[in-house]
């Protein structure tokens, strides 16, 4: 069979002996422009802006204020509906950009939504979730006490009842050890 090559070509028009595109005209001033001494003195800031992050107490902050009611707002209404965990987890979000502070955080939930939620999933007879979530609440940082109210209080008595009288002492017991740190003042009589 005959052979046959192939012979790949390069452009046969010679490389542009002026590297500078024919379009572009020459800038008029080609020497080194001379550098204005800058003020060492800051300038003032206006006061409409914000002073930089870096120099705001975050904790003051209205931004912060606002995020925070924002996720005690989503904690609370989560909580209400049962969902004990993604309480426990905005919690710990809100938390964690707050720098801790679980007092300001708490007094912006609304207790008797959380409570709601609470006493919903103890009725449904899941008491593991209710005692591991008031675990976590309290290595949070959040004191069981904080978020116990008189109305929250006279309903968990009412379920502590429930529970006595059903023969479920075991499960009353583990839940009042967890409530002991509560402090209340009412008695389950």
């Amino acid at each position: 069979m005959g052979e046959f090559a192939i012979i790949f070509g390069s452009p046969l028009i010679p490389p542009d002996s002026n590297p500078h595109h024919p379009n572009l005209k020459p800038s008029k001033n080609l020497s080194p422009k001379k550098k204005k001494k800058k003020s060492l003195l800051i300038p003032s800031r206006s006061p409409s802006l914000p002073p930089p992050l870096l120099l705001v107490d975050s904790h003051r902050h209205p931004r912060s204020d606002l995020r925070r009611n924002y996720h005690a707002r989503l904690a609370s209404g989560l909580a209400g509906l049962g969902k004990l965990e993604d309480f426990l987890m905005v919690s710990e979000t809100a938390l964690a950009s707050s720098g801790g502070d679980a007092s300001r955080f708490v007094s912006d939930l609304d207790m008797g939504m959380v409570w709601a939620g609470v006493l919903g999933v103890m009725r449904n007879g899941d008491l593991e979730a209710v005692v591991g979530f008031l675990g976590r609440v309290e290595r949070l940082g959040i004191p069981i006490r904080s978020l116990v109210d008189g109305s929250a209080m006279a309903a968990l008595v009412r379920e502590c009842r429930l529970l006595v009288e059903g023969g479920r002492l075991e499960e009353f017991v583990v839940l009042m050890e967890i409530l002991s740190g509560a402090e209340t003042n009412t008695a389950l009589s």
